[in-house]
């Protein structure tokens, strides 16, 4: 009996799920109009339209903290950014370079010379410094460190070794970026409930050019919704882009460069005016930094 209610309970769930991800699909096309996209706003202000509307998103909506949107995630797909697929996902990508990748590549190029240190926060197994590494000349005596949580850290140490490469590093602390010559957050800072530059702050000695790349940001105020990866959901968190920009100057940083990467996006269903249609990309360097 118990075999078949956990049958049971688990084919509800894939019911559920096909049902939210059914439903993201049809408001994806439904959105492109903004007429339905301004009628969507006014229901929603309506209570009972809104729990109908949250219902119906599941995971997919906003949440007031990342906590409960984490303890959401975990109760429909307990894969998180320790799954196995996740790795999997990075690894395949790491075969070219992705449209969203040529900005970071152009200013690691003009770097590269002076640079002998780089943090990778949320670098997964090392899928972008073997990516970056058929585009770029890497010194041998490069330190690429990467951070991430530990089941990525032991699979990228495996993989490091197999391919021989001893320019990478793994790390579950981002105090191994102190003083570095570049910190990357591509595609990670979405994952951290704090804005990059808060994350920076703890430094005494911060990164002397930072590039934050693939980062869903908005005008609009910061919202906290769930990814879906397919096989696994991480909470994640659209930041406003002048909270960015001025967490930066504050640090002491200018940016010199910034871009539109129009190949990511990040849609909440009922939530349009809260997505981000693109996701961005930035270069900052310390003020006095050559």
């Amino acid at each position: 009996m118990m075999l078949i209610a956990t049958g049971i309970k688990k084919t509800m769930l894939a019911a559920r799920i096909a049902q939210i991800r059914f439903t993201a699909r049809v408001l994806a096309l439904l959105n492109r109009s903004s007429r339905f996209v301004d009628l969507l706003c006014v229901l929603r202000s309506w209570s009972v339209c809104s729990f109908v509307f949250d219902s119906l998103a599941g995971y997919a909506r906003v949440f007031p903290s990342f906590a409960q949107a984490e303890a959401v995630a975990r109760s429909y797909l307990e894969a998180g950014h320790d799954s196995i697929d996740n790795a999997r996902t990075h690894i395949d990508q790491v075969r070219v370079a992705r449209p969203s990748d040529y900005a970071t590549l152009f200013h690691m190029n003009k770097v590269l010379s002076k640079a002998v240190s780089i943090f990778d926060l949320g670098g997964n197994v090392g899928n972008l410094f073997y990516c970056f590494a058929q585009y770029l000349d890497f010194p041998q005596e490069l330190k690429w460190t990467v951070c991430d949580v530990p089941e990525m850290n032991a699979i990228g140490r495996q993989l490091a070794l197999e391919r021989h490469e001893h320019r990478l590093r793994f790390t579950d602390s981002l105090q191994d970026a102190e003083g570095a010559d570049v910190f990357l957050a591509s595609g990670s800072s979405h994952y951290f409930e704090a804005p990059l530059p808060e994350l920076l702050r703890s430094l005494n000695r911060r990164p002397k050019h930072v590039i934050l790349n693939r980062s869903p940001v908005t005008n609009r105020p910061p919202v906290v919704t769930i990814q879906d990866g397919r096989t696994y959901l991480v909470a994640c968190k659209i930041h406003n882009i002048d909270e960015i920009m001025h967490g930066f100057e504050s640090l002491n940083y200018v940016c010199v460069d910034s871009w539109t990467a129009s190949d990511l996006s990040l849609s909440i269903p009922f939530y349009p005016e809260c997505s981000a249609r693109a996701y961005r990309g930035f270069f900052f360097r310390l003020r006095d930094t050559n």
